[in-house]
């Protein structure tokens, strides 16, 4: 049973893993965890919250629409020494087949009609870079209101020569105020072709590289969103036709992503740990021996993730193509010395896994030798 939680994982993942990893490292982005009033020493744990849509159409309108769920939870430890054991349980009733874990729980039992799946992690550390917790996918669509119009506007899009130069536009129009806006593009190397980005409008917060295939990714951080606003992020792209002269459709990947500002907080003292509730998960409980100051908060975000493009002759589905809409295939796990990497370069940097704007400002990572 614990091997259908998310332990038995296809090698078709394995390419994918930044779709979910590099996903949430780097696109979620939120606000500093406050410091607590009159407390100098307190664990803190945090329920981060992202409901992805992958849109059909190059328009997403404010709507109620169809998404996936993926959550990061993670405890964090601002006392004066390491935490020797932590427990975390997740009562919930979705299926153990209807989720996906990263990493898979130590035990999981049925209680009637709820599953409850269980971890233990050692040796918690006094930084956010040693903060411990899970990926959590919930593989089954639900409905939710998107909460802004995102449009992905691509000129031209089907490639006629040999060399094009090509542009990417993205527009959001948020319905409402928000904590932040996250858009990052990336262009893909694929068969038929080679794209290299030569403008950016405006200056992006960070340009990291993903690997060979992805590339380099452009983000662009904007906090305070106000409602009705229109915001507009572009990137010009010189594209080398490598199946000339045949035709290409060539679409760049773009996410944009909506923070919600921070709404869910609280403060308690416990000897027997924290309950908090999840309004679509189900009851998250960590649990540390001993009395502590714990301090929990939810961060809830929504994003549009438009898939890249790559078919010759331009509007069709061969073979090649649907091989690189595998590697497109999003919100996977498995571990992978790419994904490795970046976390590390992040740790570097002392940039959270879950963003602080503090610090956005300082997210360019261009590594000499992968600029070749």
């Amino acid at each position: 049973m614990l091997h259908a939680c998310g332990s038995g994982l296809g090698p078709t993942m394995r390419r994918t893993i930044q779709m979910l990893t590099v996903g949430l490292l780097f696109c979620l982005l939120v606000f500093p965890s406050e410091r607590i009033s009159g407390v100098d020493q307190y664990l803190e744990i945090l329920v981060s919250r992202t409901l992805t849509l992958y849109p059909v159409e190059e328009q997403v309108v404010d709507r109620e629409v169809l998404g996936r769920i993926t959550y990061w939870i993670a405890l964090r430890n601002y006392e004066s020494v390491k935490i020797p054991v932590a427990e975390l349980e997740i009562r919930t009733l979705y299926k153990p087949d209807l989720i996906r874990f990263h990493p898979s729980p130590s035990e999981m039992i049925q209680d009637q009609a709820c599953f409850v799946f269980k971890w233990r992690f050692e040796q918690i550390g006094l930084t956010w870079k040693e903060e411990c917790g899970l990926w959590l996918i919930i593989e089954e669509d639900v409905p939710f209101s998107f909460g802004a119009d995102v449009t992905r506007i691509i000129s031209p899009s089907i490639i006629v020569n040999e060399k094009n130069h090509l542009t990417c536009t993205v527009k959001v129009l948020p319905s409402g105020t928000l904590g932040g806006l996250w858009v990052a593009m990336r262009t893909p190397k694929s068969d038929a072709v080679t794209a290299k980005v030569t403008v950016t409008e405006p200056n992006p917060s960070r340009v990291m590289l993903i690997d060979d295939y992805w590339g380099w990714e452009w983000g662009w951080w904007t906090p305070n969103i106000a409602k009705n606003l229109p915001y507009t992020f572009k990137i010009e792209l010189d594209a080398l036709n490598r199946v000339y002269p045949s035709s290409v459709m060539y679409k760049p990947w773009v996410l944009a992503k909506q923070v919600e500002k921070l709404s869910r907080r609280g403060q308690t003292y416990s000897e027997r740990g924290v309950s908090v509730q999840d309004d679509l998960l189900g009851m998250i409980t960590w649990r540390v021996d001993g009395m502590h100051c714990w301090f929990w908060f939810f961060e809830d975000a929504r994003e549009a993730c438009f898939e890249s493009v790559s078919t010759w002759p331009a509007g069709s589905n061969s073979a090649h193509n649907r091989l690189d809409t595998d590697r497109l295939t999003s919100h996977r796990f498995e571990s992978s010395r790419t994904t490795e990497r970046l976390s590390r370069a992040l740790l570097d940097m002392h940039i959270r896994p879950i963003f602080d704007v503090t610090k956005i400002s300082q997210m360019r990572v261009l590594e000499d030798e992968d600029m070749g």
